[in-house]
């Protein structure tokens, strides 16, 4: 039997550091800098439009205005940030890029 999910996204600017980053070879992480972080989530459904795409966009669209849009996250790293966004939404999977070329997935496990 199949499952169904919904998925939405949103992106924000934010800046962000590693001041513990270990390897010399990246060490500007420890630099405050910013990215452009993309976020897409995935919600599970359990029947024909239970979630509104529109209305599931606007409670994370205020939820990263609140949290992160235009802030320092300090050290937060995607890894942090996707795992509060799924805390939020209640979403199985969130993905977190920066600048649309690397990222990290929070996945809850079945």
């Amino acid at each position: 039997m199949g499952r169904t999910f919904i998925t939405v996204k949103d992106s924000f600017s934010a800046l962000h550091c590693w001041p513990e980053c270990p390897f010399e070879e990246v060490s500007f992480l420890k630099n405050l800098h910013r990215h452009l972080f993309k976020v897409k989530i995935t919600i599970e459904t359990f029947e024909d439009r239970q979630q509104e795409f529109l209305m599931v966009k606007r409670k994370l669209q205020k939820f990263i205005d609140k949290k992160y849009r235009n802030k320092d996250l300090g050290e937060k790293s995607c890894e942090v940030i996707a795992k509060e966004i799924s805390d939020f939404m209640k979403a199985i999977k969130v993905e977190v890029e920066e600048d649309g070329e690397n990222g990290a997935i929070y996945y809850v496990a079945d």
